[in-house]
């Protein structure tokens, strides 16, 4: 059963396009690792840009 953790920025994408993404991540680890759509759980966060710039800063050093 994946866990999948999604961070937004707080505001960047509509309810309709956070559905889309998280159907997007459900197909992807069907089609590459074979689970089944029904036990794969995403959840989607909003974070607000400047703590996402600094996540990703720190990942890069």
């Amino acid at each position: 059963m994946p866990v999948v953790n999604v961070r937004l920025a707080s505001g960047s994408a509509s309810p309709e396009q956070k559905k889309e993404v998280i159907e997007g991540v459900k197909d992807v680890l069907h089609k590459v690792l074979n689970k089944d759509k029904n036990w794969i759980h995403v959840e989607l966060d909003e974070a607000p840009l400047n703590e996402l710039i600094e996540i990703i800063e720190k990942a890069r050093k």
